[in-house]
C-alpha cells in the first residue's frame, strides 16, 4: 500500500516505520516532483491542492484525504464535493490546529474499512498494531444515596508512544476492530488486563464491559465467552455487559439464546444508552436486565425541562416495579444530580464524580490502593 502525504512533522511522524500502525508500503510527499500518483492508493493533502486533486483522479486514485485548518471551514464542504465528483472517495480531514494523530488514526480507518486489501494480512497488522495498543480505563459508577461506589464501567483506550498523555477514544478504532472480526479478541483483552481489578473490587461491586449486538448475533459467542472465563483460575463474578447497538438487530434469535445461554452462568446485562437510536424497548420487554443505562443526551436539561423528568420519574418507578438498577450517565452538572436525587435516582456516572482513568490511578482515587 502507498501513500503521498504532506510535508508536515506531525504527520511525518505518524506514518514513520517506529509510530505507524498500517500496512503501508511506501510514503511519498505530494510535492515530489517524481511523484508517480499510478501507484499511490491514498493521497493526503492540503485543501489549496486543487489541480492536483483532479491529477490524481485522472490517474486512478481513489482515496484522499484532506489537510486543512479550522480556518479552512468556508472552502472544505467545496473541496470535498469536487473529491467525489471526480469520483474519489473522500476518507477524511486533518486539522493541523487539533489532534493530528487523532484525526490520522480515523482516516486510515476509514481508508481500510473503504478499500478491499488482502483480509487477513491486514488483519494481522490491525491486531498486533492497533489491538495491542488498546487498554482499558475505568470510570466510577456511584450510589448518590449512600455515597459509595457501586460499579465499575471498563472503557477502551488506544495508548501508544506517540499519544502517552491522549489516549483515543474507541469510537476511533471500534469500527476497523469489527471490520476485521476482532471486538470479540478486544473483549477477551480487556477482562484479561482488567482482572488486577477485579480481585481487589468489594463484594458486590460490579465491573462492566462493552459488547456490542454485532458479537450478540454471532452463534458461537456465547460459548467463546464461556470458554474464555473458564480459562482464569479465579472466580470472576459480578460481571455485566452493557450491550450497545449501533444498528438494528437481524438475528433476534442468536441474540437472546446468547444471553439467556450466559444468564444461566452468572453474567448480568445492562441497556447502554437506553433512549438513543437503535436502544430497543423490545429487548428490555424480552429480557431481565440487571440494569439499564439512562443515555447522557436524555438528562442533559432535566433540571429545566418538564417533560424529561416525568419521563425519568416513569422510569424510576418503573426500575423499583421490576428490579432492575437505573443508571445515569454522562453526569456532569451539579443541577442534575439535585434533580434526579429528588426524583428518586441514585446511581449516576460522569464527568462530575471523575473521569475515565488508568488503572493505577482508579485504584489510588478509589480503593486506596
Amino acid at each position: 500500500m502507498n501513500i503521498a502525504i504532506e510535508r508536515n512533522q506531525d504527520i511525518e511522524e505518524f506514518f514513520s516505520s517506529k509510530g505507524c500502525m498500517f500496512p503501508i508500503d511506501n510514503v511519498y510527499h505530494c510535492d515530489d516532483v517524481n511523484l508517480n500518483l499510478s501507484e499511490v492508493d491514498l493521497i493526503i493533502c492540503d485543501t489549496a491542492r486543487k489541480d492536483l486533486i483532479i491529477k490524481s483522479a485522472n490517474m486512478g486514485v481513489k482515496y484522499l484525504g484532506l489537510v486543512c485548518s479550522s480556518n479552512d471551514e468556508k472552502v472544505f464542504g467545496y473541496v470535498i464535493n469536487n473529491i467525489r465528483s471526480n469520483g474519489m472517495t473522500f476518507t477524511g480531514s486533518v486539522f493541523l490546529d487539533g489532534n493530528v494523530n487523532h484525526d490520522l488514526l480515523l482516516l486510515m480507518s476509514r481508508f481500510l474499512c473503504f478499500k478491499n486489501l488482502e483480509f487477513e494480512k491486514t488483519k494481522g497488522f490491525i491486531r498486533s498494531r492497533i489491538l495491542g495498543n488498546i487498554v482499558p480505563y475505568f470510570q466510577a459508577k456511584f450510589d448518590i444515596e449512600s455515597g459509595t461506589l457501586s460499579g465499575v464501567e471498563v472503557l477502551a483506550r488506544y495508548v501508544d508512544e506517540c499519544n502517552l498523555h491522549m489516549p483515543i477514544a474507541p469510537e476511533h478504532f471500534i469500527p476497523i476492530l469489527e471490520k476485521f472480526g476482532l471486538l470479540d479478541e478486544l473483549l477477551f483483552s480487556l477482562i484479561h488486563q482488567s482482572i488486577s481489578i477485579m480481585s481487589v473490587l468489594p463484594k458486590g461491586i460490579s465491573i462492566s464491559f462493552n459488547v456490542s449486538i454485532t458479537q450478540l448475533e454471532n452463534t458461537n459467542f456465547s460459548n467463546s465467552f464461556m470458554s474464555f472465563l473458564n480459562s482464569f483460575n479465579d472466580d470472576l463474578t459480578d460481571i455485566i455487559l452493557e450491550i450497545t447497538e449501533e444498528k438494528r438487530v437481524s438475528n433476534s434469535d442468536n441474540v437472546i439464546k446468547n444471553m439467556n445461554d450466559l444468564a444461566s452462568v452468572g453474567i448480568l446485562f445492562s441497556i447502554d444508552d437506553f433512549g438513543k437510536e437503535f436502544s430497543s424497548m423490545n429487548r428490555f420487554l424480552k429480557f431481565d436486565f440487571k440494569e439499564v443505562k439512562i443515555d447522557a443526551s436524555i438528562i442533559e436539561d432535566i433540571d429545566i425541562n418538564i417533560k424529561t423528568k416525568a419521563v425519568i420519574s416513569n422510569m424510576i418507578n418503573l426500575a423499583k416495579e421490576l428490579d432492575f438498577n437505573l443508571v445515569f450517565e454522562g453526569v456532569e452538572r451539579q443541577e442534575q444530580v439535585d434533580e434526579i436525587k429528588k426524583l428518586g435516582g441514585n446511581i449516576m456516572q460522569g464527568y462530575l464524580f471523575g473521569k475515565p482513568f488508568p488503572e493505577s490511578e482508579f485504584l489510588e482515587l478509589y480503593l486506596s490502593i
